[in-house]
């Protein structure tokens, strides 16, 4: 259970970092504010109260809570000694009225992260992409091993492998316009989505965020940029492996 997702002050506040309040009401206890990035659909959520009632509903779920007449003065529990926003999600919960109805049939009355259904599912889309893609993937996967194990010889060979602040002073010294147009081409890739997971996995570990990556996810990363002609030889390097973190890096920056 240790692998537990634990939604933290520090991650909400950076998936909402860049969210605005729209007020559409703002009548005594009757209000209606909405949060967006910009509009957008991700993350969004509104929240509505009325006497007695508040609430929540987006992207994430919809949920009413009932307790006091002013339902602003129920959650403004203030901040804790240490400054941090204080929440009380067990005592919260025993005054919901009305659930997300995705969960209607779980009988619990409101969602439960499961790291057992989680890794249960995960594993059933490995498998089925496996299924299909067995074949491209098993070649795509020697071409690519073989490809890191002839550059890592010939680094060997020339002693030439590198700790990371030399790959960190590598990086430096290629020409700025040559790591741009490798940065532009990612941002404008199908890896896209998955920034704002790398972002809050660098703000948790910024040494070290890549390292469960680097297997899959990242194998695939260092072939997009060699398929788009971003490899060793554009840059000037014996492995894109020292590098491919930092052009992710500049890449996911806002």
């Amino acid at each position: 259970m240790g692998n537990e997702y634990n939604p933290t002050e520090e991650s909400f506040l950076n998936d909402v970092s860049k969210h605005s309040m729209e007020i559409l009401l703002d009548n005594g206890v009757y209000r209606h504010l909405r949060f967006t990035n910009n509009g957008s659909n991700v993350m969004r959520f509104d929240i509505v109260t009325y006497p007695g009632h508040l609430v929540y509903s987006g992207d994430m779920g919809s949920f009413v809570f009932s307790r006091l007449n002013d339902m602003f003065e129920f959650f403004r529990t203030g901040n804790r000694v240490d400054g941090k926003l204080s929440i009380n999600p067990g005592y919260w919960s025993e005054k919901l009225e009305a659930v997300d109805r995705c969960d209607s049939t779980q009988g619990n009355g409101f969602k439960e992260y499961s790291s057992d259904k989680f890794k249960n599912k995960v594993n059933e889309h490995v498998d089925e992409w496996i299924k299909e893609y067995a074949e491209e993937f098993n070649s795509d996967f020697e071409d690519s091993l073989r490809h890191w194990l002839e550059r890592s010889e010939e680094a060997k060979k020339q002693g030439v492998c590198h700790t990371n602040k030399e790959c960190k002073l590598m990086y430096s010294e290629i020409p700025q316009e040559r790591k741009d147009a490798a940065v532009k081409a990612f941002r404008e890739s199908d890896y896209a989505p998955s920034f704002p997971e790398i972002r809050t996995a660098i703000a948790n570990d910024p040494e070290g965020w890549n390292i469960p990556y680097h297997s899959f996810w990242g194998m695939g990363v260092r072939n997009f940029f060699r398929g788009k002609g971003f490899g060793e030889d554009y840059f000037g390097i014996d492995n894109l492996d020292c590098i491919y973190v930092q052009l992710v890096e500049d890449a996911v920056k806002a």
